[in-house]
């Protein structure tokens, strides 16, 4: 109840604090800062603070623990009690909703962020305000999101989370062609090809292998044709990693013949010749025995 006597200005500094101590190993110290924020946030000027936050970005520091302090919030309640994601859903969706439809620049990484925790959280099957969102994202002329290198890797976050939570509405929906769509665009950019390899692990990962495969000649022909144009050590990485969770998940078959319906032979050429490796065999002279 003595809550209501802080001055709201006061109450506000006490965050970077209290996001502190979430961290701590204590039970009862994070518990205990869980819910001191969840009561600091429960404080209401008129018009209602966290809209007035939205619609008011004055201050970043303190909009940045606000965002932070939510996430963390979130996350160690559901920890807890996963029920409590509709709360959190009810509360926070058309919140975020409005950070996005008013096009509050700096918030939209925070948003995406959030958006994606809570899909992370959600039980399935994702509720339809979340699936209007999905869709969203894969529009044909979507916001200027996917074209600020700052705002990808949230974006790329809640497309990896849809997509793990639902593989079924983008098979039933036909998206898939449209998520590959993303993957290639950022893959064309130096600064996101990262962040659209991570589209394609996730969609190798979660996505059954009769539902991939007739895309499989469009994604090898996309990396090898950025791989072609541009040699980068990344772009090389990605791809190793690539394959490796390919085989994992679809097995050498599936790898070598996908690869081959692009160019014939193209998983031999690609490999390096045997004489390549470096044997490692200890020498007779070594003192290790």
């Amino acid at each position: 109840m003595f809550r209501s006597h802080l001055p709201k200005s006061f109450a506000m500094q006490l965050f970077p604090e209290l996001v502190r101590f979430l961290q701590a190993e204590s039970k009862v110290v994070h518990s205990y800062a869980a819910m001191c924020i969840e009561k600091l946030l429960l404080l209401k000027d008129e018009g209602g603070r966290s809209s007035q936050v939205v619609r008011n970005p004055k201050n970043p520091t303190f909009n940045h623990y606000i965002f932070e302090s939510v996430a963390v919030l979130v996350r160690r309640a559901c920890e807890r009690d996963i029920s409590l994601i509709t709360e959190f859903d009810s509360s926070l969706f058309p919140r975020l909703k409005m950070i996005l439809a008013d096009d509050v620049r700096e918030f939209i990484p925070y948003a995406f962020q959030l958006l994606a925790q809570l899909v992370e959280l959600n039980i399935q099957p994702i509720s339809p305000d979340y699936m209007e969102m999905f869709l969203l994202l894969l529009a044909p002329n979507p916001t200027n999101s996917w074209r600020s290198s700052h705002e990808v890797p949230a974006l790329v976050r809640l497309l990896q989370a849809f997509l793990q939570k639902a593989p079924h509405e983008v098979t039933q929906k036909n998206l898939l062609g449209q998520v590959l769509g993303v993957f290639d665009k950022l893959v064309k950019t130096p600064s996101t090809v990262e962040q659209g390899c991570y589209v394609l692990n996730t969609v190798i990962e979660y996505m059954e292998y009769g539902v991939i495969a007739p895309y499989m000649t469009f994604v090898w022909s996309s990396l090898f044709t950025h791989l072609e144009h541009k040699k980068s050590v990344k772009l090389q990485k990605c791809l190793v990693i690539f394959i490796s969770l390919f085989l994992v998940k679809h097995g050498p078959a599936n790898l070598v013949d996908t690869m081959n319906a692009v160019q014939r032979n193209i998983f031999i050429a690609i490999l390096p010749p045997q004489d390549s490796y470096v044997r490692l065999q200890p020498s007779r002279s070594s003192s290790f025995k």
